[in-house]
């Protein structure tokens, strides 16, 4: 059946670096001013090594006012995000996750790093951006060639200073020079390919074309169109496995894109469980296991990331189809099939506390996932 498009689903970030001033002050005048301090004079590129390797950097700028103004400079800042995102996810994530501070110096950094310049998304940068601090209030209207919205992202760059937006357009021209060379952005081109050749409808030429796009444009999906499904893009975890591990970091560090996947992985998981039969074919199970592959790594925000966007694609496709059209019965099978081909640590995952107090959950999905629950402790 065809689904009704979704809600968009927003996910907020407020950068690391942008810490209120006056906290910063008060924890500094408690402490010792770190001036005589032996970690003071260590080398700067020892510590500049600490710093980048650190989880959360916010005790290491209220330690000292020395170490406050390193851990705030452009050249510590783009280390740290280079190091904890990857080269591939870098500049995306000074782009949306610290829009605030990504100026046209921290991303001169990120550039001195050699950080990937996806053609894509600098294509999405020029068409999405309008200006430092204006929040849209329009943003639902924003939207790519493939025909899918990007409001999200509109929303995250919206912070963005013009010096950086500034800094990076002229990056990408120097790289590049002509970025938009047909009328398709690189993730459509990608797609329509992707289509052909896992149809049986491609071409050596076809193939050359999108290998061209992962590897000299550096392709990235992100920011992935908000009314796409990324089946093409998953099946390439088993087809191909070069182009594959190319675009794989973006489903650990995206949250918009791993809930895209998760989308898939339910939906697909749903219409399996319509099947009276309890094996799937060959074929199926191959595509579940790309799936897998997708989510094998745990995100960025580890397990209570995990459980946030797993819960919110599933009240968003549930939601899509018609009232009783599925049964709990349906909606138990479709949990078995995650938890055995997608996530096998799905029912440590759902914790039933949280999810009965998701209002947006139907009773149905509720009672569904107590039989799954039932049904697994009996195996």
């Amino acid at each position: 059946m065809v689904l009704a498009i979704s809600n968009t689903v927003s996910f907020k970030f407020k950068s690391i670096f942008k810490l209120n001033k006056k906290s910063i002050k008060h924890h500094l005048d408690e402490r010792t001013n770190c001036q005589n301090d032996l970690l003071s004079y260590l080398p700067e590129e020892i510590l500049l090594n600490v710093f980048a390797n650190l989880d959360s950097p916010t005790e290491f700028i209220c330690t000292s006012r020395y170490f406050a103004s390193l851990g705030s400079s452009p050249r510590f800042i783009a280390h740290w995000i280079t190091l904890r995102y990857g080269m591939s996810c870098a500049l995306y994530c000074a782009l949306t996750k610290h829009s605030e501070i990504c100026d046209d110096k921290l991303v001169r950094c990120l550039m001195t790093l050699q950080v990937d310049m996806p053609r894509y998304l600098l294509q999405m940068l020029i068409e999405n951006y309008r200006g430092p601090r204006r929040a849209s209030v329009k943003s639902s209207s924003s939207s790519n060639q493939s025909g899918g919205k990007l409001s999200a992202f509109t929303d995250d760059i919206s912070a963005l200073p013009f010096s950086g937006y500034a800094a990076v357009i002229n990056a990408a021209f120097e790289k590049y020079g002509d970025i938009f060379t047909s009328e398709e952005n690189d993730y459509s081109t990608v797609i329509r390919i992707l289509g052909e050749l896992q149809n049986g409808h491609g071409s050596e030429e076809k193939q050359a074309q999108l290998e061209q796009i992962f590897f000299e444009k550096q392709f990235s999906p992100v920011p992935m169109p908000e009314q796409m499904m990324p089946k093409y893009l998953v099946r390439l975890a088993l087809e191909d496995t070069r182009l594959f591990n190319r675009i794989s970091p973006v489903f650990r560090i995206d949250k918009h894109a791993r809930y895209r996947v998760w989308e898939w992985a339910l939906v697909d998981a749903i219409d399996n469980s319509f099947s009276s039969s309890d094996k799937l074919s060959a074929r199926k199970m191959k595509l579940m296991e790309s799936t897998s592959m997708c989510l094998k790594e745990m995100p960025v925000g580890g397990i209570k990331e995990e459980r946030e966007v797993f819960i919110l694609a599933m009240v968003s496709v549930f939601k899509r189809y018609p009232s009783g059209y599925i049964s709990a019965s349906v909606i138990a099978k479709a949990f078995h099939l995650v938890d055995k081909y997608i996530k096998p640590d799905l029912a440590d995952m759902m914790v039933k506390d949280e999810i009965e107090t998701k209002q947006d959950i139907s009773p149905v999905i509720l009672e569904g996932f107590e039989k799954f629950i039932s049904t697994r402790a009996k195996k």
